[in-house]
């Protein structure tokens, strides 16, 4: 019997590798995003370019929920090589989200290993406008 509070939003011609969202309640999640293109494959340039692009596609999946990154309330990044990564990231984090919300609460954690060999991935947690 499928459960009543759990939606999956899916996105036409969204790449293989991406799962759905799943709005429950006044929350939409977003898991696995990685700095890959809409064929499946990551982006050119290290972690700066797949930090964009990974949150391209967040901001991509949360349109198909009638929401956009300044809905975004918490992070979590997987972050490979972190001692070499997180500075480049954190230097164009901040400006993928509208400047007048602030930024979503944030945690950071290195791994060994991410699908494709990405540099980072991340899960994103927003807030249903009510």
């Amino acid at each position: 019997m499928p459960n009543a509070n759990k939606q999956v939003i899916t996105a036409a011609g969204s790449a293989p590798i991406f799962s759905a969202a799943i709005r429950s309640g006044d929350k939409v999640y977003l898991a696995g995003l990685i700095g890959a293109d809409a064929s499946g494959k990551l982006v050119p340039g290290g972690v700066q370019a797949e930090t964009v692009q990974a949150l391209k596609n967040a901001s991509e999946r949360l349109a198909h929920a009638g929401l956009d990154l300044s809905d975004v309330i918490s992070i979590t990044i997987y972050v490979n090589d972190y001692a070499n990564n997180i500075g480049p990231l954190n230097e164009v984090y901040p400006a993928q989200f509208p400047k007048d919300v602030g930024l979503p609460v944030r945690t950071a954690i290195g791994v060994a290993a991410l699908p494709q060999n990405a540099a980072a991935e991340f899960q994103v947690i927003a807030a249903v406008r009510s």
